[in-house]
């Protein structure tokens, strides 16, 4: 059995990504995620502070560096 795949251009593409909105708590919790688990600790625990961003449950070892 042979799937397609749907083509979409880079015009439409880019199209769809414009009608997506993206809350800044979301996107601050993105950046978060990403400091933690990449083993930016030090950032994180700044950025949290200027973001007033809370960390998940998974994100808390950063507090124990």
């Amino acid at each position: 059995m042979a799937t397609s795949k749907k083509v979409i251009t880079r015009v439409d593409w880019e199209k769809k990504l414009n009608d997506v909105k993206v809350r800044k708590e979301d996107m601050n919790k993105l950046v978060m995620n990403f400091l933690v688990t990449e083993g930016f600790v030090d950032a994180a625990k700044k950025f949290r502070l200027e973001s007033d961003t809370e960390q998940n449950s998974r994100d808390r070892s950063c507090d124990h560096h």
